[in-house]
């Protein structure tokens, strides 16, 4: 993954029994860690 790069990640919903995958943005990229920042039409 590349900084500014759309990816689809499973946010979890509030009881935490199920996830649906959400669009979000790249931030930060590490070697070791991904900073993203989900993306709504709120």
């Amino acid at each position: 993954m590349k900084k500014g790069e759309i990816v689809l990640i499973p946010f979890p919903f509030t009881e935490l029994t199920q996830a649906k995958l959400r669009p979000a943005i790249v931030l930060i990229e590490n070697e070791y860690d991904i900073t993203v920042s989900f993306i709504t039409s709120q």
